[in-house]
């Protein structure tokens, strides 16, 4: 089996901006492409139940 060689959709010399690897911040990178912290993740989860909640509980006041 051959190995797949692959290019790059731009050359450095076509405008892409070359960073080197010390210089690169991950979490930034991550980020970029949709990544979020466990503990980002799980306060948003809690924000989101939250509202939920308290839209359920509007709705039963009104009810009453």
């Amino acid at each position: 089996m051959s190995a797949k060689i692959t290019t790059p959709p731009k050359t450095l010399l076509e405008g892409a901006e070359y960073i080197s690897a010390a210089a690169t911040d991950i979490e930034r990178t991550w980020r970029k492409h949709g990544w979020l912290p466990k503990e980002e993740r799980e306060a948003e989860l809690k924000a989101q139940q939250t509202v939920k909640r308290m839209k359920t509980k509007e709705r039963n006041d009104a009810g009453s």
